[in-house]
């Protein structure tokens, strides 16, 4: 996930961001809920200036899209919200998972 920080990358190499993006996608997809949680985070990567001014409004912010879009700070604060957001579903999504250990079993036709 450390290449959802690298506010650049999309930018000056967005093949490696999205090569990125989907192994991240990928691995996710491989958890209980997995799927669920896949669409969630994609829909994140793929808008994070709509979820911002989502949040914007909320916050009781005036702003529109084409002013975070047009802003680099504004644009730079999606971004970080983003990256919020997704941690924020990747920790629930963990929280699903059947994490007790199954005994070891010894193959005995390996011995």
């Amino acid at each position: 996930m450390v290449f959802l920080y690298d506010v650049e990358l999309l930018n000056k190499r967005p093949g490696l961001f999205k090569y990125r993006a989907n192994e991240l996608l990928n691995f996710i997809k491989e958890f209980e809920m997995g799927e669920f949680y896949r669409k969630k985070v994609l829909d994140h990567l793929n808008n994070p200036v709509t979820h911002y001014l989502i949040k914007s409004i909320e916050d009781g912010k005036d702003l529109t899209e084409n002013q975070i879009k047009s802003d680099p700070a504004l644009r730079l604060a999606a971004y970080e919200y983003r990256i919020q957001q997704i941690e924020s579903l990747i920790i629930e999504l963990l929280r699903y998972q059947n994490w007790i250990a199954k005994p070891f079993q010894h193959d005995k036709s390996c011995v």
